[in-house]
């Protein structure tokens, strides 16, 4: 999963394309259960730029879904 890769980029661009793919194609195709854990740890990232691009993907996702996915997290 590209959430957990080494480089800071990839988990950049990661959240980056999640966030894009929810807003053109809807919440309901990201398979939510099998991303969620995996960016409740991109949001403790040791990257600040990740952990923004994180905290953007939790919005969109809540936006796009209509409920607050971090109760999900």
């Amino acid at each position: 999963h590209m959430l957990r890769d080494a480089r800071a980029t990839a988990r950049l661009g990661a959240c980056a394309a999640l966030a894009k793919l929810a807003t053109r194609l809807g919440a309901e195709h990201l398979r939510l259960a099998e991303t969620l854990p995996f960016l409740a740890e991109a949001l403790e990232d040791v990257s600040e730029a990740v952990r923004e691009e994180a905290t953007r993907l939790v919005d969109v996702l809540s936006e796009v879904s209509g409920e607050d996915v971090t109760q999900f997290m």
